[in-house]
């Protein structure tokens, strides 16, 4: 569904942020990546929509990254950022759901269909009317989430989708996960997430792939954990 082949990328004048990056992510695949902060996680996610200039070859669902692909490559993939206000830009939630449903052909009363059973069935229908900037840390990541579904991608992005969420919040965006039938590719520092949403990940340290495995097998290796810079889940001290 997703390769990477020998991905490396840097900003102007400064060091690699991937080095070498070679990865294959198979279709229905629920993969976490994990690292210390500047690990190169977010920039992993980043490339894959084509917002980098990278070096090497990165195939989407069979096809080449490239200018003239990015279209339907973007058409396939859904991406949450980690800061839902960078995503929520529209008045209502109901708005943001619509906007980019409208952008690819939908018409008015049809986009407002398809986005009110999106919010019905993530059980937050109650926020359809309501003002972005009046919603709640967690509110706000699940309207972001929804705004993306409503797009029905193939695959699905999340940074850090559990950032700041309260515990019932947090169950919330579990449940909504391990709901969704599709291929995900989760970055995060939560390390309970992981074990209760994937079933593969992946350890990247200053751009370079250190393991990929089983969940259980990395996230139970105290040693190579805190080689990179990590600590033992919650549920595992």
């Amino acid at each position: 569904m997703i390769s990477f082949q020998d991905v490396s990328f840097a900003y102007p004048g400064e060091n690699n942020i991937l080095e070498g990056f070679s990865l294959d992510i198979k279709e229905g695949e629920q993969l976490a990546i994990i690292g210390a902060n500047g690990a190169g996680k977010s920039t992993i996610l980043k490339s894959v929509l084509g917002l980098l200039d990278i070096r090497g070859d990165i195939y989407i669902d069979g096809l080449k990254l490239e200018k003239k692909n990015l279209k339907q490559i973007r058409k396939s993939v859904g991406y949450v950022l980690q800061d839902s206000d960078n995503q929520m830009f529209m008045p209502k939630v109901i708005d943001d759901l619509m906007f980019g449903l409208i952008n690819y052909g939908m018409s008015q009363n049809e986009a407002k269909k398809k986005s009110e059973e999106v919010l019905q069935m993530l059980g937050i229908a109650h926020l359809a009317e309501k003002h972005n900037y009046k919603l709640s840390t967690g509110e706000k990541r699940m309207a972001a989430i929804a705004t993306v579904l409503a797009m029905e991608p193939r695959i699905m992005l999340l940074d850090e989708p559990s950032a700041a969420l309260d515990p019932s919040n947090r169950r919330k965006i579990i449940n909504t996960l391990n709901s969704l039938n599709i291929t995900k590719v989760i970055a995060t520092h939560d390390l309970d997430l992981v074990l209760d949403t994937c079933e593969r990940v992946i350890l990247i340290n200053q751009g370079r792939l250190v393991a990929d495995g089983a969940v259980k097998d990395i996230l139970t290796n105290r040693q190579l954990l805190e080689n990179n810079n990590l600590e033992l889940p919650f549920s595992m001290v």
